[in-house]
């Protein structure tokens, strides 16, 4: 009877250190991602107009194609972003929702961007891009 409690305090600590593990491993697989696309995000994505620029809406450089995958692409990074942004779940969801709102096309888009970024943030985005010898995020 105390070898099989002592076998299940043993397989219990091992089901918290894997779960340790996989909390370490999503918080960094996350913030890398943010890091990512932090560095890459063009320095005027935030100021051309929808239609223009790396971001936009493609018109026609990239076609209607390249408008479905981006808004596509921003819609599962938004509800990756809120599922990370719940309390308990690691990763930085504010960071990958931001990311999925710049991809996906609505109206207001560039406004409610102005307003998540505010100097402080953007104080915090340039910074980090200078270390990566990226030109500073510019906003209109």
């Amino acid at each position: 009877m105390i070898e099989a409690g002592v076998e299940r305090a043993g397989t219990v600590e091992r089901q918290l250190i894997l779960a340790a593990l996989w909390f370490v491993a999503a918080v960094l697989a996350t913030s890398a991602l943010s890091l990512l696309v932090l560095v890459i995000l063009p320095y005027d994505s935030f100021r051309t107009a929808a239609g223009d620029g790396a971001f936009g809406a493609g018109g026609r450089q990239h076609g209607k194609a390249w408008r479905v995958f981006k808004n596509v692409l921003g819609s599962i990074l938004l509800l990756i972003g809120a599922i990370l942004s719940i309390p308990l779940i690691p990763g930085p969801g504010f960071l990958i929702a931001a990311a999925g709102i710049l991809l996906v096309d609505f109206p207001g888009r560039a406004r409610m961007l102005h307003k998540l970024l505010r100097p402080n943030v953007l104080r915090s985005i340039n910074t980090l891009r200078h270390a990566f010898a990226q030109e500073p995020l510019r906003i209109d």
